[in-house]
């Protein structure tokens, strides 16, 4: 019998009592450590950018048709890097949220005995085993779900869903099988997985809006603690639709 959202939020709490501290370290260090990395390479190519494509590339302005002809004609090779840069930066900053999944994987299949450094366990998923495959999974499932998108955005959106947990799985079948499945078929099972549960789990994303609305009148400090929650409760849901699964 699927748990319910009280049931799933339910085992979260009782998982993180007297563990909260970490959890905020947990998510917030993989943060600190994003938004340093980006700010890092945005500063180094902004600072060697020709200014023309620099005031173009940051401003909200549309430039006249002749005008981005010509732009591009004289810095297409510097633009293509910007774009190749951009790509690699948000598989990075993908990789900086995975992590702290997995240590969650961790704590709330055995609460009790979960051993794990919080100081660095928000790094896990750039480890060997999984980063190859993860990285792989998040370029492919990001081109299925931007092509669906062209169609229009619900099928988009439903793809988000139906995909939502391959890294999950990608963990879970390399821990008890000791390899890694094909990426498609990584992709598959997430949307077997979520075949009759897509509703349940758009259903259990809008129970936490409330929370975001007060963590965005706190000024975003509720964020510390919500970010932590919701993570959870969505690891929980995974193990909820995983608990039958034979990962032979």
């Amino acid at each position: 019998m699927k748990k319910t959202r009280k049931e799933l939020k339910d085992q979260v709490k009782q998982a993180y009592s007297g563990r909260w501290g970490q959890m905020i370290g947990l998510h917030l260090i993989p943060f600190v450590a994003s938004m340093a990395l980006t700010g890092m390479i945005t500063g180094f190519f902004g600072w060697f950018t020709p200014q023309p494509l620099f005031d173009f590339l940051t401003s909200t302005e549309e430039l006249p048709t002749e005008q981005f002809t010509q732009l591009m004609a004289h810095y297409w090779p510097i633009f293509i890097l910007f774009i190749l840069i951009e790509i690699i930066l948000s598989i990075l900053q993908t990789h900086f949220t995975i992590g702290p999944l997995y240590a969650l994987l961790d704590l709330l299949k055995d609460p009790k005995n979960a051993d794990f450094d919080w100081l660095t366990a928000g790094f896990s998923s750039f480890q060997k085993p999984t980063f190859k495959s993860n990285t792989l999974l998040i370029i492919v499932s990001n081109i299925f779900i931007f092509l669906w998108s062209l169609l229009l955005i619900i099928p988009g959106i439903i793809k988000t869903f139906s995909y939502s947990q391959i890294y999950y799985f990608n963990r879970d079948f390399y821990e008890h099988t000791g390899k890694n499945m094909g990426i498609l078929d990584m992709i598959t099972t997430s949307r077997r997985l979520m075949v009759g549960n897509k509703w349940r789990y758009f259903v259990l994303s809008l129970s936490f809006i409330p929370w975001v609305l007060l963590s965005v009148l706190t000024l975003g400090i509720g964020f510390l603690w919500l970010i932590p929650y919701m993570n959870g409760t969505m690891t929980a849901f995974y193990l909820d639709l995983v608990k039958e699964e034979n990962f032979a």
